[in-house]
């Protein structure tokens, strides 16, 4: 998994095989931002970019003091594997961007 954030702030999540988004539950991604000092929550409907690769929108919720840009993904996050159902584990104190 690659991840980056964008202008917006947007969240793009690229995967090594193809995902399934259906059941996605943006309100378990956090985001702090200690570079712009704020913490961020997803929000709205993530976007299937490609086969690989999911978009979500995120929204500003409070002030956030820390060295690094830290991402979480809970658990039980709705991200599957196409093919074979597989869920995805999520992170936690991802720093990004990561490749």
């Amino acid at each position: 998994m690659s991840a980056v954030t964008t202008e917006g702030p947007v969240l793009t999540m690229q995967f090594d095989r193809a995902i399934d988004i259906a059941a996605m539950e943006v309100s378990v991604i956090r985001m702090d931002d200690g570079v712009q000092g704020f913490r961020y929550v997803g929000g709205g409907t993530p976007i299937l970019v490609d086969p690989v690769t999911v978009q979500v929108e995120l929204d500003g919720v409070e002030e956030y003091t820390g060295p690094d840009v830290l991402l979480n993904v809970a658990a039980g996050n709705g991200i599957i594997a196409a093919g074979d159902g597989a869920a995805w584990a999520g992170v936690v104190d991802l720093v990004l961007p990561f490749s």
